[in-house]
């Protein structure tokens, strides 16, 4: 029951006897509509401000605080008592012009001085409600269990090193279509901001509604506004639809930093039409940090379509050759290392090469090769100088078009060091395919086949 101070009984008053004619003729909306900010019902004389933005009402203790916001009388609408239950009471507020946040009740407010107090007293994800200073004044202060109200401890801000969560609407290819069997599919955005202080992020977990099976996602990257990866594990569960993502190192993000996580999806090939996928970060157990997390949760970012793409895009396929009748030696000393057929099998669109990532299975080191070339042809489509960190010898391709008439046939070819090991042995496998289709611009699924084949470099 709530308790009303003496100030609130002529807040009362002035209403019965000032506004009742008003309040009689107001509108009931059974869906209470974006208009309906200021209400009451009609069996009681406490007058509410729902907040639309996070579902919750705050009740206004006395006149003073209702007017200071520049209200009317006749801004006020009556409601049922089942509409008003469907709004809960807001329990957190702050002011526009100070990082305090303070837990109201009965009229009295208590400081928050440190983000445990919010799990002692239950509020953990409770949404925040933005009030005005001459509001927050009208009600007492009462001490919290734990810490004296100090209005000079500069230590009671929590928003000061909060961290703020957001989401950014994409606008997708195709009207946010997406479509089975592609790979890199952005649909979500999220965005992290260190208020004003540090803050040290530990994991992340990312949810992915909509969809009626978690099997239709078969791979998750998280990368950020350059498209780098992250230094952090990433996991998908099939079964409750999270993404987990779980640093390496804690994420320290400076005050005043900001920090961006697009989330980008591989879809298995199934015939899965009429489904919905968005990504959305539920709640604020959901983001693992050493200062307080706010957010208009849950933060959801932009709803994507999914069809079938099985008779729309391209489907490529890669056959490694064997080098069992190829004289190996090239030219200028150089040697072959690899055969490779690409093919597109589908017959719905060409499709165009962009990476090709190899990785060698044998023993040869570092000091034995160099120079390595991607030929189509004849001619060289692609240059890499050395072996990258993770042992791959990654081919970016500036043009190599395939049809289903003309796939293209590929050949890696390596420079000698000048005191290579002849007997040094390799066993070139193709690792990964970035190809793309040329109608729709998506990147494509490649079923890679490679042989289990050694040779030497004599």
């Amino acid at each position: 029951m709530l308790k009303l101070s003496k100030k609130f009984c002529l807040f009362s008053i002035l209403i019965a006897i000032g506004v009742t004619p008003l309040l009689a003729s107001s509108p009931v909306s059974a869906a209470l509509s974006q208009n309906f900010l200021q209400v009451k019902t009609a069996d009681s004389p406490a007058v509410y401000f729902l907040s639309h933005k996070n579902k919750r009402r705050k009740v206004y203790l006395n006149p003073i605080a209702y007017l200071n916001y520049g209200n009317k009388w006749s801004d006020i609408k009556i409601i049922s008592s089942a509409e008003l239950a469907q709004w809960p009471e807001a329990k957190l507020v702050r002011t526009a012009n100070s990082p305090r946040i303070y837990f109201i009740n009965n009229g009295q407010k208590t400081l928050i001085r440190k983000p445990a107090d919010l799990i002692t007293l239950g509020l953990n994800g409770e949404p925040i409600i933005e009030i005005s200073d001459i509001d927050l004044d009208q009600y007492s202060s009462i001490q919290n269990n734990n810490y004296p109200e100090d209005d000079n401890n500069n230590n009671s801000s929590v928003v000061s090193s909060s961290l703020r969560v957001s989401s950014e609407m994409i606008q997708g290819a195709n009207n946010n279509v997406l479509l089975t069997n592609t790979t890199g599919n952005l649909i979500g955005t999220f965005k992290l901001y260190a208020a004003n202080d540090s803050v040290t992020v530990n994991s992340i977990i990312i949810s992915l509604t909509g969809i009626y099976s978690g099997a239709i996602v078969k791979k998750v990257t998280i990368v950020d506004q350059s498209y780098s990866s992250y230094q952090a594990a990433v996991s998908w569960n099939s079964n409750t639809r999270q993404i987990t993502i779980g640093f390496y190192n804690p994420l320290i993000m400076a005050a005043g930093e900001e920090k961006v996580f697009n989330v980008l999806i591989d879809l298995d090939n199934c015939s899965c039409d009429n489904q919905t996928i968005h990504a959305e970060i539920k709640n604020i157990e959901a983001i693992n940090s050493d200062r307080t997390v706010s957010g208009n949760f849950p933060v959801v970012s932009t709803e994507f379509k999914i069809m079938s793409g099985n008779n729309y895009i391209g489907q490529v396929r890669s056959q490694e050759q064997s080098l069992a009748t190829t004289n190996l030696i090239f030219n200028n000393g150089s040697r072959i290392i690899g055969k490779f057929n690409v093919y597109e099998d589908s017959g719905n669109e060409d499709v165009y090469l962009k990476r090709l990532v190899f990785r060698n299975q044998g023993g040869v080191s570092y000091y034995d090769w160099e120079d390595f070339r991607l030929l189509r042809d004849g001619e060289v489509i692609a240059r890499v100088s050395e072996v990258n960190n993770q042992g791959d010898i990654a081919f970016d391709i500036n043009y190599c078009r395939i049809s289903s008439s003309f796939p293209a046939e590929l050949t890696i070819v390596a420079g000698l060091q000048t005191d290579y090991n002849p007997q040094a042995q390799f066993d070139l496998s193709l690792d990964s395919i970035w190809a793309v289709g040329k109608t729709f611009n998506l990147s494509l699924f490649a079923n890679i086949n490679n042989l289990a084949e050694s040779y030497t470099l004599n």
